[in-house]
């Protein structure tokens, strides 16, 4: 099983549930959308090794409080 670890800097974001439009359709609101990218962004930049398409067998994400009172993620994921 291979293992990959990275960190994303920041206050981490709840992932909220899709919404309904306007015309029924499903979409995911944007504050989710947008630290989706961030995570995937830096999981590229600090795992280059990491093949495109993954399977995920088991993910463990951590809250770090620092001390200048912000945070980090971190997150492991094994193939």
């Amino acid at each position: 099983m291979k293992t990959y670890t990275f960190t994303v800097p920041g206050l981490p974001v709840c992932k909220e549930r899709p919404r309904v439009g306007k015309y029924g359709n499903l979409y995911t609101p944007s504050k989710t959308k947008a630290y989706e990218e961030q995570v995937a962004i830096c999981a590229r930049e600090m795992c280059p090794d990491m093949e495109p398409t993954l399977t995920i067998c088991h993910l463990d994400a951590r809250w770090k409080i620092l001390p200048d009172n912000d945070g980090e993620l971190e997150v492991g994921m094994y193939a």
